[in-house]
């Protein structure tokens, strides 16, 4: 019931929370910017578990004051992780440079979509 990013249709807001929000808030907290871009490689539908290692993603922030440092960074990771919803769980948070953006970029070429289809299953 986690979208990738925030979805709304008609002035309501769909699922419980967004990956997008999640990670956002606490990296924005440390890194004082003015808002922030939320880039996923590929995406996920609300009803569709997420399979396998996860999901590479890139927060762009804009205007940062602050530029994080590797505990920081931690700290960040280890909030997000012990969440008591546990709708997200990140690894291998850093600080990256373009050369990351453009890999992410040239990934959306080829990516392929799998699913595991379970009807009445509770994850």
């Amino acid at each position: 019931n986690v979208s990738q990013s925030c979805w709304i249709i008609d002035d309501e807001r769909m699922g419980e929370a967004s990956v997008e929000e999640i990670i956002k808030e606490s990296v924005c907290a440390i890194s004082r910017g003015d808002g922030y871009k939320f880039h996923a490689a590929g995406r996920e539908d609300i009803d569709v578990r997420m399979l396998g290692s996860g999901r590479p993603f890139l927060i762009e922030v804009l205007n940062v004051r602050s530029i994080p440092s590797a505990i920081e960074i931690q700290q960040i990771s280890d909030k997000i992780n012990s969440s008591e919803k546990k709708h997200v769980r990140i690894r291998n948070l850093k600080l990256v440079d373009n050369e990351i953006w453009a890999m992410m970029r040239e990934g959306e070429a080829e990516k392929q979509a799998e699913a595991v289809c379970c009807p009445h299953m509770d994850f």
